[in-house]
């Protein structure tokens, strides 16, 4: 790779642009976690709830209301109530999944940064030992194990995950992104952003290529998110717990039902996070040798 890891840290400006003003960083938590919301009333209290259980306190919890039309608000207002560590960011019209996780990180203060998809839920310790293994390897990146679950509550693990993850050395320099590119799609969860928790200086470095994407854009958008992130990465860890349980909806935006339209916007979606992902290679002079 051209770039040097020194370029790129000189990517990141001095004061952050992401988290508003917060006067002293002791008031800052050591984790924010992101959970954009949109029409998923059915399932959003256990998500939440399964996030303010968490053994691990020292967090802010950032709803992003992303226009919703359901009973979603209501929710979001009523566990507010109960725990003070929550706040919402609402967004009137429907933006995506995309811009509104941009939106919540943008909101955001903590030293690390995670996410939770609303039908998603979380093991009580998840979050801690994500921390951990950071807080001792000093990566950038910390990814955890994934369990799928479905409409009839039956778990079940991929072994491709378990080869992702399991048993694996922490990656540096240039090997986290091979890691991510020579995957080529073999296991998803290497490239999904909610199984992994993030240090806030590659957010900083990676908002400014975000920021161009304003499009309504749900699908694949887990790889723009990634690549970018796993470029501006100088370590990434393994934690081997199994810990975030990840909810195969069959009405999700993921899964290839709701007719001729939805596949259209899927396609659509595919072509735009190839694009997004090529263009930004090219940029950094890598593109030719991945």
């Amino acid at each position: 790779m051209e770039e040097t890891k020194q370029g790129k840290a000189a990517e990141t400006e001095k004061s952050s642009d992401i988290g508003g003003t917060v006067k002293e960083s002791a008031a800052r938590p050591k984790l924010s976690v992101i959970v954009p919301v949109y029409n998923t009333e059915k399932y959003l209290e256990n998500c939440l709830n399964s996030i303010c259980r968490q053994t691990y306190q020292d967090m802010e919890i950032i709803v992003v209301n992303d226009g919703s039309t359901d009973g979603s608000a209501d929710i979001i207002n009523r566990l507010m109530q109960k725990d003070r560590r929550m706040r919402c960011v609402v967004q009137e019209k429907n933006s995506g999944l995309f811009c509104a996780r941009v939106a919540g990180v943008e909101a955001s203060h903590g030293e690390y940064i995670a996410f939770v998809d609303s039908d998603d839920t979380v093991s009580v310790d998840w979050f801690r030992l994500l921390v951990k293994k950071a807080e001792e390897t000093d990566a950038d990146i910390v990814m955890g194990n994934t369990i799928c679950e479905d409409e009839n509550h039956n778990k079940y693990i991929y072994n491709t995950y378990y080869f992702a993850a399991r048993s694996r050395e922490s990656l540096r320099g240039e090997a986290v992104l091979d890691s991510l590119m020579e995957n080529e799609g073999m296991c998803f969860s290497k490239h999904t952003i909610w199984n992994k928790l993030y240090s806030r200086r590659i957010w900083e470095q990676s908002l400014p290529h975000f920021r161009m994407l304003k499009q309504h854009f749900v699908m694949t958008e887990d790889l723009a998110f990634s690549v970018v992130l796993h470029y501006h990465a100088e370590k990434l860890a393994y934690s081997d717990h199994d810990g975030y349980f990840y909810y195969r909806n069959q009405n999700s935006s993921t899964i290839a039902t709701g007719g001729l339209e939805k596949i259209k916007k899927n396609v659509e979606d595919l072509k735009k996070s190839f694009e997004f992902v090529k263009t930004f290679l090219q940029e950094k002079g890598v593109f030719e040798k991945i």
